[in-house]
């Protein structure tokens, strides 16, 4: 799982993202904005599989509290992007959402990373 979140980032940070809805540019969705969203959808599926693969290098809540948070963070960011695309309005605050879970999965990462160099295998 770890490697389809590093594929997915990859893939993500390959290909420039589409503009959102209200923005001067050209609001179709184009080849490589296709590709950097794919990349995301990898990411997180990525990093959800990972906190829960994992959760009992942690004390019992931790690996599934990181997986909700990334899976909602995932979701609602979703679900902005796709209203803002939907109305053809004014961008909603997605990002946020997007940056908290990444965020979450990261932390993750970083804490599984600490307890596995410490030898610690439960």
């Amino acid at each position: 799982m770890v490697a389809v979140a590093a594929t997915g980032l990859v893939l993500a940070a390959a290909f420039v993202s589409d503009a959102p809805p209200g923005t001067r540019y050209a609001e179709e969705a184009t080849w490589h904005g296709q590709l950097h969203d794919l990349g995301g959808g990898l990411t997180f599926l990525g990093l959800f599989g990972t906190c829960l693969a994992t959760r009992r290098l942690a004390t019992p809540p931790w690996g599934v509290v990181f997986a909700v948070i990334v899976a909602l963070g995932f979701v609602t960011a979703s679900a902005m992007a796709a209203a803002s695309f939907a109305v053809n309005g004014p961008a909603l605050p997605s990002g946020i959402a997007e940056r908290v879970a990444l965020l979450a999965g990261l932390a993750w990462l970083a804490f599984l990373a600490h307890r596995l160099s410490k030898g610690v295998d439960r």
